[in-house]
């Protein structure tokens, strides 16, 4: 039994080195994907031309493919090329390759580098698989630097969205308030809205002019008097 490693994944220069051969693409992907041929093989060998069926079982014999084994694929409705020119391979390790989502040169590559649960990880968020194969893993000094930068960029993009402070004349506003008039009207005499003249009370600890009745309280200069 001839056991190998097989790799169903095509390469354009490959296709490309079969159709100079007269091998089209369809022929390449059935002989490789289907028929198990190793791709060096499928790319170079020139399409067979037609045999006779006497001729099939030496040519399976010379492809390490034993009679009994030629005779059950052409029971089970195999051709005749196809039963003698198909490696046996190892039932494992073809099922391993058909799984696989990425070219073994590159997850080879990344495991000798120790490199494969990074190269995972970098290419499913978009990273090209050359490079996510041999781009060293960054230190932790590294990593600290980079999230230190975006962290400054952070706080200084937080800084730009922040709202501005809406300035008035506090002293003005003082003098009203302890006239007795309300966080709207003080908002109108100085052009600003009643929410800012309410922050900048609730800052200084001064209740509001208008009771939980609704009712105005009395101006401080009225308190002093009684």
């Amino acid at each position: 039994m001839i056991k190998m490693t097989h790799s169903y994944y095509i390469t354009p220069q490959e296709y490309s080195t079969a159709q100079q051969n007269g091998i089209p693409e369809r022929a390449v992907n059935i002989r490789v994907r289907s028929q198990g041929w190793p791709k060096e093989r499928a790319i170079t060998e020139p399409l067979h031309q037609f045999k006779s069926h006497q001729e099939w079982p030496k040519i399976a014999i010379a492809n390490g493919i034993s009679a009994p084994t030629f005779h059950s694929r052409l029971k089970r409705g195999w051709s005749h090329e196809k039963a003698a020119t198909t490696p046996i391979m190892d039932i494992g390790n073809a099922t391993a390759e058909r799984s696989r989502r990425y070219p073994k040169e590159f997850t080879d590559r990344a495991k000798a580098l120790g490199l494969y649960k990074h190269f995972i990880y970098r290419v499913k968020h978009g990273w090209d698989m050359e490079k996510a194969c041999s781009t060293p893993p960054m230190s932790k000094r590294e990593i600290g630097e980079i999230a230190k930068d975006r962290s400054k960029w952070r706080n200084a993009a937080n800084m730009s969205k922040q709202k501005p402070v809406i300035k008035f004349d506090e002293t003005k506003a003082l003098e009203l308030y302890h006239a007795g008039m309300t966080d709207t009207a003080i908002a109108k005499e100085l052009g600003v809205k009643w929410q800012d003249i309410t922050k900048w009370r609730h800052r200084n600890g001064l209740p509001a002019n208008v009771n939980r009745g609704g009712h105005l309280r009395k101006p401080v200069s009225a308190v002093e008097k009684l």
